[in-house]
């Protein structure tokens, strides 16, 4: 009997999906705190409702990074050592525009700086990604929905 190699690993689109909601979700709140007059000026003052907007942005890039690795592992059969290499092999695969990945790499040091450096993490920045760089993570949707369709996760 002939031996049939086995099928390579395929990403898990409900588990892409699963983060890709969670993202839209964050971005919701942000959004919603850019756009309602007199909430992203008031910030500063609102400890509460800073720490939700640091969470919102911490955790949104946090489950970018899971995506990423995840497609790394199904689909390049590789684990990279840390976020930035999963994002530059996602990039030398050709998934993401080698334009994108200064931006990826910004959101992946803030999250580090929230995550390892709170203690140095400023209003100021926090404001102004809120202000400027919410539709990074638009661009990083349409990305992954490429790479779920050229894949077969997800129809035409």
């Amino acid at each position: 009997m002939e031996k049939v190699p086995p099928e390579p690993p395929k990403l898990s689109p409900d588990r892409i999906e699963e983060r890709l909601f969670y993202i839209d979700e964050q971005v919701a709140i942000l959004r919603r705190l850019r756009d309602e007059p007199g909430l992203l000026e008031a910030l500063p003052k609102d400890k509460l409702d800073y720490g939700g907007a640091l969470y919102a942005l911490q955790s949104a890039i946090q489950a970018m990074i899971d995506i990423a690795f995840h497609v790394c592992a199904k689909l390049y059969l590789r684990a990279p050592e840390n976020s930035a290499e999963a994002f530059e092999l996602l990039a030398e695969k050709g998934e993401l525009p080698d334009d994108f990945l200064p931006s990826i790499r910004e959101m992946v040091n803030f999250r580090n700086l929230v995550v390892h450096g709170y203690l140095h993490t400023k209003t100021g920045v926090v404001m102004q990604i809120i202000r400027e760089n919410l539709d990074d993570f638009t661009v990083w949707r349409r990305l992954v929905d490429g790479m779920l369709r050229r894949n077969g996760a997800r129809e035409r």
